[in-house]
């Protein structure tokens, strides 16, 4: 598996069949990045960072998760949020527990 290798013996159409198999199942992979802070944070300064986790979101019948509804978590943009995070972590109010 770590070579992304296969040996076939066979006659030419099971080699000719495992080639066409092969062709088929052997596509890349997606792959997403995150890139994440975990902060620690008093709910009043997250609230005046225009936060808002509301909305929910079913998955099958027994798993639901609250979200917000416009597609945006804050009213200000990634940079400006950062900021403000590294402001208050500079004033203790906000701790970067970790970025993995």
């Amino acid at each position: 598996p770590d070579t992304n290798s296969l040996l076939v013996k066979g006659t030419v159409s099971q080699v000719d069949f495992i080639e066409k198999l092969v062709a088929t199942l052997d596509i890349p992979k997606r792959h997403i990045e995150l890139s994440l802070w975990i902060i620690d944070i008093d709910k009043t300064d997250l609230e005046q960072l225009g936060a808002d986790w509301s909305g929910t979101i079913k998955i099958g019948s027994s798993l639901s998760a609250s979200f917000n509804n416009s597609g945006s978590i804050s009213t200000l943009d990634g940079t400006q949020f950062i900021a403000t995070i590294q402001a208050l972590a500079q004033k203790r109010r906000a701790a970067v527990v970790a970025r993995p």
